[in-house]
């Protein structure tokens, strides 16, 4: 009885490790499995990820090239603008001498013409006493 119970025991334990090591292999090859999808999912990342950094750069780059660009542009369009603002200042320093040129001038005219109007007032009033006397004389010589 006691070489049943020991024989029963062993075949229970040869049964134990063989039930035990079939679902060791079962859960390995499931392992394995799970393994290679994993394996495969992080692959598929991994590219993924690699091209949509790729794409990332990339479009850096034509943001970079963009903005360079629009740089480029500010700076020609600022080169202009002073270029043109330096003209315009030099033009309206033109104007201004002119201007204080042609007031200088018109002060001149202006002063000569009072010169001559006063000086055609004193012949005026020269012609004027010639006449007199002239009249004067007229009267005199018919009186003679």
């Amino acid at each position: 009885e006691d070489l049943i119970t020991a024989e029963e025991h062993q075949m229970s334990d040869i049964s134990f490790w063989k039930d035990l090591v079939r679902d060791l292999r079962k859960n390995f090859n499931e392992f394995k499995i799970t393994s290679r999808d994993v394996e495969s999912q992080l692959e598929q990342m991994m590219m993924e990820a690699t091209e949509e950094s790729e794409k990332a750069t990339s479009d850096l780059n034509n943001q970079k090239d963009e903005y360079d660009k629009l740089k480029r542009a500010h700076e020609k369009i600022l080169y202009e603008y002073k270029k043109l603002k330096d003209k315009y200042k030099a033009e309206v320093m033109d104007v201004e001498q002119e201007a204080n040129k042609n007031k200088d001038d018109y002060e001149k005219l202006k002063q000569k013409y009072k010169k001559m109007n006063d000086r055609l007032v004193t012949i005026e009033m020269e012609y004027e006493e010639l006449e007199r006397r002239n009249q004067a004389y007229e009267g005199a010589i018919e009186n003679c």
